[in-house]
């Protein structure tokens, strides 16, 4: 039982110093390149942005040739891309969503300040939208908010209840999240 013991405390010493190591390696980072680390870390969908409308091909280089096309044209320069892939199984029948991953927060708030540019396009890239990746409940919560803004233009009766979350019209349930 001592020898675990010790065995042990050996293990915990070296394990302290190996951390102690790593901590004044990650001080020594620049400034910058900590707090980008920090903010990726904190909040992982800051720097994504999601790409619909773009045309289906098996061959994945064709794609993604075209996905940074389609970001040059809307940033004006070449965008870093930490990766980039389709979301759901492969459907001839129906295009998928492209999820980016951006290096730069920067960049996402260039894309989507300027991806209204892509409707000016004469090419595929004129069907191609760009929206920022965010949780599915934020994203059903403008849904509900949209719905609501909308059917009150038209004269309807829109109440939403529980807490937020179910719209009804005219005493019908028409949409919950």
């Amino acid at each position: 039982m001592q020898q675990v013991d010790k065995s042990f405390a050996v293990l915990q010493n070296k394990l302290d110093s190996l951390s102690c190591l790593v901590s004044s390696s990650l001080s020594s980072v620049t400034s910058t390149h900590s707090s980008a680390v920090t903010m990726s870390s904190a909040c992982p969908r800051e720097v994504n942005v999601v790409l619909f409308g773009l045309p289906e091909n098996r061959d994945r280089s064709v794609w993604n040739r075209e996905v940074s096309d389609i970001l040059r044209f809307v940033a004006g320069h070449d965008v870093e891309i930490s990766d980039a892939f389709r979301l759901d199984k492969f459907n001839s029948a129906r295009v998928r969503p492209v999820l980016i991953v951006l290096k730069s927060s920067w960049d996402r708030r260039l894309l989507l300040a300027n991806c209204r540019n892509l409707s000016s396009c004469d090419s595929y890239m004129k069907k191609v939208y760009i929206v920022a990746d965010e949780p599915i409940e934020i994203r059903k919560k403008k849904a509900l908010q949209r719905m609501k803004d909308q059917l009150s233009q038209s004269n309807r009766n829109v109440e939403i209840s529980y807490e937020g979350s179910i719209l009804f019209v005219d005493g019908k349930i028409v949409f919950f999240c």
